[in-house]
């Protein structure tokens, strides 16, 4: 992924999460179909956002 992408945690692993892409930057898209809208990245590079802002 190029750009910053915004997720929905599905799995929390041991040292990583499972999140579904649920917004992401237009240069993105066809890694996100690739990835079919899914995820594994490292518990530290998780950045929480407000339910409010992710609407």
């Amino acid at each position: 992924m190029e750009k910053e992408f915004v997720g929905e945690v599905e799995k929390i692993y041991e040292n990583s999460v499972l999140l579904q892409i649920t917004q992401s930057d237009e240069i993105d898209k066809s890694n996100v179909m690739e990835l079919n809208n899914k995820i594994v990245i490292s518990c530290h590079s998780v950045k929480p956002v407000e339910s409010s802002e992710a609407e």
